[in-house]
């Protein structure tokens, strides 16, 4: 596992910062889906692309349940998971941040 689940600086700093550098517009936690029994927060919607993105350094069984819920309920949402690999390719991880 590359990064904790209680580490936010990867979403709260990291990203949003790659985002203004590459001149992307970002929402943070934009909307919340009803899934039923329960409700999901994507971390982040791009409204330049209408997508979702979620970024996952630790997968716990609750949030693979959830997710899974969210793709069959929404599946016509754009949604992307970005994991450590994809982060790491992004500079985001490891010194890489982009300030």
């Amino acid at each position: 596992m590359c990064m904790p689940k209680s580490n936010p600086p990867i979403r709260l700093i990291k990203l949003p910062n790659y985002c203004v550098d590459c001149n992307i517009e970002w929402s943070y936690e934009a909307k919340t889906f009803d899934l039923g029994t329960t409700t999901y927060t994507p971390d982040f919607y791009l409204p330049k692309t209408d997508e979702y993105i979620e970024i996952k350094g630790y997968f716990s069984d609750n949030s693979k349940i959830k997710i899974n819920i969210f793709k069959t309920l929404y599946p016509d949402i754009k949604f992307k998971i970005l994991l450590c690999k994809d982060l790491e390719a992004l500079g985001l991880l490891h010194g890489g941040i982009k300030l």
